[in-house]
């Protein structure tokens, strides 16, 4: 089979960890160059678009590696470029050419990640006070305290481009709230809770158990005798709710399910002509019918309409949010992908999907288990011409290339959705031809021993049945192992009163001291190609289908002589935690057992000793009765002051301040000088100052050179929020308080 009909194909891989997914996308990549290289087309109609900048760059420095000479001097010339991004970068380099239409200033950033919490709480406080007395839609919410409500809206702002694209899909936020208020049936439910209360039956029926109670005079009052004639009476929804909810423990268990028998037992039950016990049975039955859907329609309506509450004040915090970042000409990353979604489906769309039709015509998407709906959604505009078998008039066939792994998708908490994978290959199956598809699974493992592809396929084995295929490995020469090590408690205590922390450090020094053997594979001098590339398997094939090798054998197995084995040493190991709230404690488990250790994407900036110090000087200087900040910053190396001396301090007075002058004068002298000095000077003099005044460059530096770049950092930090506008210590503090 010649490249053309390889390029031609759009293609679903499913390609298990170390299976030569990478390379398989790399040769991919390759091949679309060299084709549209040939025909004249420019190599960046090509877009290869991955989920991290990390990714990005490796993946197009493994391109950039295997380009012909050609072709790398027409980059390196800077006559063309290779399209090779996050989905991020590609959606703001579309926005940066059509900022008008988006709605967006043309020269609009990206708002760092640092302040984003702080704009997000702000908007979130400003907009329940603007709506705080707005009965209507505060009503519903009653049962949420003020901190369950921020912290309600502040989710919703963290999912906010699943709601966004909804609400785009919608045509607007007026039609999306309709749109969930008759999802969840709230008029429906309204309607039918008036229609119970009006009907005459209603009446009659909670009457008629009055009167017959009043035959009962000894369970009258326990059976809310007078509740019954009060909900018969009742004028509205909100009134027959209350009453109803007073007769409801009469007729139905703690469980809210119906009473098996009525409230009166037959033997206590004093029967007469008019109300047999027969008929009091009945007229049970009947109550316990009634007011089971009255409180089902009720609480339908109460979803509903707490629902939409949410929703509405989540459009208001989302509008405060939006003002706040586009008055300094900013977008967050979300922003990137609703604007992109929004600009693609908008009034401007036909125009710009033409340009982008024209423009691209190969799309490559790596990690596809890490995608977002919204992402998607936006890829999927870009690619309908290929699902409509669109683009035979072009040079090129247009081609979609997407890899990914289900069992890799880690990233649920950034919106990724791991079952697009399965959606865009039905997808393709269900729009395109076979002679213009291919569906492929790589499965084969040459990077992990055969232990640890035994415990993967365990896993998911027992996790989803009969529909996981298990993983091979090509290392069966090599030995490995999985160990699991169960804590049975939260209270840190394991094997032998260790903590998990200590058992993993014992773990690791226990492997580098018995000399435990790793392997190492060497690079083949002619590494084998990929099927997908241009002498790949499918070239030298007449028929795709009938005759080619399965991709599940990947690349050639490696022989012996490529791995080289070796004891195995301490940066070899890497320790992966669930947070950084222990990270301390690991970091003194692994120096007790004399294990040199780099923490990477650790404890943070923030929480070093050296920032600290400085923060809680800060956080009592805009706040005098934060007497925890003050304690912690005269017993840091600023003041150096021994925990007895501070417990005399705060125990003598209730003023530690008027007290320190006393006990602590250089101290209080300090903390005078600085407190004349908050408010009216810039941020980054106040801690130029207090860095200053204290010496905590060589108080720190001395025990931890880093900390002196640390305290640098702060000041730039500094430096920069002056610059950005905020005046007050407080919005410091506040933002500090959020990003950490």
């Amino acid at each position: 089979m010649d490249t053309n009909s390889i390029t031609n194909r759009s293609i679903h891989l499913s390609a298990s960890a170390g299976s030569g997914k990478t390379r398989a996308l790399k040769e991919r990549c390759l091949a679309l160059l060299d084709r549209m290289d040939g025909a004249g087309l420019r190599l960046d109609q090509a877009v290869a678009i991955t989920f991290t900048d990390k990714a990005a760059a490796e993946i197009k420095e493994r391109v950039m590696q295997g380009l012909p000479e050609a072709l790398l001097k027409k980059i390196i010339r800077g006559r063309q470029d290779l399209r090779i991004s996050t989905i991020h970068s590609f959606c703001m380099n579309l926005l940066k050419r059509y900022p008008l239409e988006a709605g967006l200033p043309p020269d609009f950033g990206v708002l760092d990640e640092r302040d984003q919490a702080y704009k997000v709480q702000q908007a979130v406080e400003d907009a329940l006070e603007a709506s705080d007395n707005e009965q209507g839609l505060m009503a519903p919410l009653s049962g949420f305290s003020a901190d369950e409500l921020i912290e309600a809206l502040t989710h919703l702002l963290s999912i906010r481009s699943r709601i966004r694209r909804l609400e785009i899909d919608a045509g607007g936020a007026e039609k999306f709230l309709l749109a969930i208020s008759s999802g969840m049936e709230v008029p429906a439910a309204e309607a039918e809770m008036k229609a119970l209360i009006g009907d005459p039956e209603w009446k009659a029926l909670f009457l008629q158990m009055e009167l017959l109670l009043r035959s009962q005079p000894d369970q009258y009052e326990e059976c809310r005798g007078p509740e019954h004639a009060s909900l018969a009476a009742a004028a509205d929804v909100h009134a027959a709710y209350q009453r109803a909810g007073s007769i409801k423990p009469v007729y139905f268990t703690q469980k809210a399910e119906p009473r098996k028998r009525p409230p009166i037992a037959k033997g206590k039950y004093r029967a007469n002509a008019a109300f047999p016990f027969t008929v009091y049975e009945s007229l049970c039955s009947q109550v316990q019918d009634v007011l089971s859907r009255f409180l089902a329609a009720y609480h339908r309506a109460l979803a509903g309409r707490e629902a939409l509450s949410l929703l509405t004040l989540f459009f208001r915090a989302e509008a405060n949010y939006q003002s706040l970042k586009l008055r300094e000409g900013l977008l967050d990353f979300d922003d990137l992908e609703i604007y992109a979604y929004r600009l693609l489906k908008g009034a401007d769309s036909p125009g710009i999907l033409y340009w982008l039709d024209r423009k691209i015509l190969h799309f490559l998407v790596d990690e596809f288990q890490d995608t977002s709906d919204i992402q998607w959604a936006v890829l999927g505009k870009l690619t309908e011409e290929i699902f409509a078998g669109l683009g035979a008039d072009k040079p090129m066939p247009p081609t979609l290339f997407v890899v990914g792994d289900e069992k890799q998708s880690i990233y649920r908490f950034r919106e990724a959705n791991y079952r697009l994978i399965e959606n865009v290959r039905a997808r393709m199956e269900e729009s395109l031809p076979p002679a213009s598809r291919e569906i492929r699974t790589l499965d084969r493992n040459f990077r992990s021993a055969p232990e640890v592809i035994g415990a993967v396929n365990s896993v998911f084995s027992a996790l989803w049945s009969g529909s996981y295929t298990p993983s091979e490995t090509e290392r069966s020469a090599h030995q490995g192992s999985v160990r699991m090590i169960e804590v049975f408690s939260d209270e840190e205590e394991t094997v032998h009163g260790m903590s998990e922390a200590e058992v993993l450090a014992r773990e690791i020094r226990t492997l580098v001291d018995a000399g435990t053997m790793v392997y190492e594979k060497a690079s083949p001098a002619n590494p084998p190609r990929s099927p997908f590339s241009k002498e790949g398997s499918y070239a030298a094939q007449g028929d795709l289908f009938d005759n080619s090798p399965p991709l599940t054998t990947g690349a050639a197995a490696g022989s012996d002589d490529q791995w080289t084995s070796r004891p195995v040493q301490y940066g070899d190991c890497a320790v992966l935690i669930q947070s950084r709230t222990k990270l301390k404690e690991y970091e003194a488990a692994l120096r007790e057992e004399g294990v040199p250790f780099r923490v990477v994407g650790g404890i943070g900036f923030y929480e070093e000793d050296e920032i600290q110090a400085i923060l809680n000087t800060l956080f009592f200087l805009w706040n005098r009765d934060d007497r925890l900040a003050l304690a912690a910053a005269l017993r840091s190396p600023l003041f150096g002051l021994p925990d007895q001396e501070i417990v005399d301090v705060f125990a003598e007075s209730e003023d530690p301040i008027a007290t320190l002058r006393q006990r602590q004068p250089r101290a209080w002298s300090l903390f005078h000088d600085w407190s004349r000095y908050t408010g009216t000077e810039p941020l980054a003099g106040l801690i130029h100052r207090i860095i200053q005044d204290t010496g905590a460059y060589i108080r720190f530096g001395r025990q931890n050179a880093q900390a002196i770049f640390n305290l640098d950092k702060l000041l730039d930090t500094a430096r920069d929020f002056d610059r950005r506008g905020y005046i007050t210590l407080q919005d410091f503090v506040e933002w500090v308080r959020n990003i950490r």
